[in-house]
């Protein structure tokens, strides 16, 4: 292996000599493999003899980044290091498990991440397992027999890492992963968070949820998924819940892969692919900005939205009925699948804020399409109550809704369906980014002491509607200044007072 290979980004390079490590420091794992492949990586894992804890520190200072113990038991330290304002990158220090290098990698989890590289003799790779072979061979092979067995989350690593880098597990690794099904869980809600979100935030997603169905892994993990498998759909569906959703997943990986092109001029495949990028084009960087945005120091919005993606339809499995027209319907579904998802989420150890997230996605998937259809379809006050309901999940809302009506089938969607909803979201995204203080946020006119003053009226819900129907006048165009606000309410009070009374 060349000298030159680039193992390390120079400021950790820099920051690792400054230590002032008087022993060898090994690179392990998916860096060595990544830097083999080229790849950027994004976690650095060190092995060394000892004094774990002080080199991360004092790596942490030097490159200004933070740090925290992992496992203090074990003596496993990370450091977090942002070279800019979009990226993090995680260093982890641990101490040799079993007591050398060599003992190390043969404990690790595949042959392709037990190659390591001594910091100070950057010119070889050691590869006692022949990792390097394997990996130009695309095999993923099992370090050592029980290797799965003994940590089972590593079977939901193989999945990620066989459709990610695009290899084939081996048979002896395939038959220990089946076997390890039954252990998953064992595995502590954190760790299996964190190997579930890297695989939802990769490349691939629904072909690595197909894996994870084909090794049996998905029941065990995700039932709620499992469970759609087979469940029939509205006759406008061409596909069960099951295959329309995974579809949309994929989908969805197409919407976000046409907002990463750098040039907007560049070819896409089709007319549909076409008339979105016309659509969510100039909203290109906002959308890069927004996805890449991290919720937690681990996980991005875009892994958030992927997990909602997921479990979109997921309440369909408890919501179908055949009506009267003979037809099924899934009337709630979006209702009884967010609450799915947040459970989902939190059993995952997801934060309060990431599981809020999932579920107001869930919950609003529909709004878009359903807004669409009703016949004002975007007014100012419905993309008001859009975003009064969604928030910035909005955005996230308008493109699943764009991969829930492309997965209704195979092919090409219906032209009038993709137009309209393409038309429709342009306005709401059009609203959020251009106009968001005239037609989402206007500044409050009056506030809840002076409505309460000019109406008369004690403090209760009443305040609070009366404020939110000045709000909704506002985007409306209806009214401009306190004086229009106050009388436009007392007028809506007015009407309400005769209505009553005439129903009386």
């Amino acid at each position: 292996m060349e000298q030159s290979l680039p193992w390390l980004p120079p400021p950790i390079r820099e920051a690792l000599q400054k230590t002032g490590v008087d022993g060898d420091v090994f690179l392990v794992g998916g860096a060595v493999r990544d830097a083999i492949l080229g790849v950027k990586c994004r976690d650095y894992d060190f092995v060394l003899a000892g004094r774990t804890k002080q080199i991360a520190r004092r790596t942490a200072d030097f490159l200004g980044g933070d740090f925290y113990p992992l496992d203090e038991e074990r003596q496993v330290m990370r450091v977090l290091w942002y070279p800019n304002a979009k990226e993090v990158l995680t260093l982890d220090f641990a101490p040799f498990q079993g007591g050398t290098l060599e003992a190390d990698l043969a404990n690790r989890d595949f042959t392709i991440n037990a190659m390591a590289v001594n910091l100070a003799d950057p010119g070889r790779v050691i590869d006692p397992l022949g990792g390097a072979i394997d990996l130009k061979n695309r095999s993923l092979k099992r370090c050592r027999e029980n290797s799965i067995l003994d940590d089972p989350v590593r079977s939901v690593r193989a999945a990620r890492i066989a459709i990610q880098l695009t290899m084939t597990i081996e048979p002896e690794t395939i038959k220990e992963i089946r076997k390890a099904t039954g252990r998953l869980g064992s595995i502590s809600a954190e760790r299996m968070r964190d190997e579930l979100f890297r695989l939802l935030a990769g490349r691939r997603v629904s072909s690595a949820i197909r894996l994870l169905e084909n090794l049996g892994l998905l029941k065990e993990l995700f039932p709620e998924i499992a469970r759609l498998q087979g469940v029939e759909q509205h006759s406008a569906h061409s596909m069960d819940v099951y295959d329309h959703t995974l579809a949309g997943v994929s989908r969805l990986e197409d919407l976000i892969d046409l907002l990463d092109q750098e040039n907007a001029n560049e070819p896409v495949p089709d007319l549909t692919s076409a008339q979105a990028v016309s659509m969510l084009g100039p909203y290109r960087s906002n959308y890069r900005d927004h996805l890449q945005e991290r919720i937690t120091d681990e996980r991005t919005r875009r892994g958030l939205l992927f997990f909602a993606a997921l479990f979109h339809d997921a309440g369909k499995a408890i919501s179908t009925r055949r009506g009267a027209d003979g037809e099924l319907h899934t009337y709630g579904h979006e209702t009884s699948g967010a609450k799915i998802a947040a459970n989902r989420s939190r059993s995952l150890a997801c934060s309060n804020r990431e599981s809020e997230i999932i579920e107001r996605i869930v919950k609003n998937h529909m709004r878009p399409n359903l807004l669409r259809k009703s016949p004002g379809g975007a007014t100012p006050k419905a993309i008001y109550r859009f975003f009064r309901d969604c928030g910035e999940e909005g955005m996230d809302i308008c493109l699943l809704s764009l991969a829930d009506l492309l997965a209704k089938r195979a092919g090409a969607p219906d032209r009038e369906d993709w137009l309209g909803l393409l038309e429709l979201n342009g306005s709401l995204l059009d609203a959020w980014f251009n106009h968001r203080e005239e037609k989402i946020m206007p500044p409050r006119l009056v506030d809840g002491n002076e409505l309460m003053a000019a109406l008369s009226i004690p403090p209760g819900p009443a305040v609070g509607k009366a404020l939110a129907a000045i709000t909704e006048a506002q985007v409306e165009g209806q009214v401009h200044s306190p004086q229009e606000a106050i009388a436009f309410i007392q007028r809506h009070q007015s009407k309400k007072k005769k209505e009553t009374a005439r129903d009386d």
